[in-house]
């Protein structure tokens, strides 16, 4: 009996995080979203994700590169 109850308590636990999860990130969405829409009437979601990747890979090439520049100026 006492294990039927843990497992109930830990699914209303995973339920309740994963509620929450998605409650905090429906807003942030769907205001960007809505904002985009008007100008972005496709796919207003990807746009972001898509320009965010861009700037995460072009941050991780400079910094890479100012990096490999660094270690190379103190080798010589």
């Amino acid at each position: 009996m006492l294990s039927g109850l843990h497992g109930v308590m830990l699914l209303l636990l995973v339920g309740g995080v994963m509620w929450a999860v998605s409650y905090l990130s429906r807003p942030r969405r769907g205001g960007r979203g809505r904002g985009l829409s008007k100008d972005l009437p496709k796919g207003p979601r990807e746009a972001p994700d898509s320009e965010c990747l861009e700037d995460e890979s072009l941050l991780t090439h400079l910094v890479t590169e100012h990096l490999t520049d660094h270690e190379q100026g103190h080798a010589h």
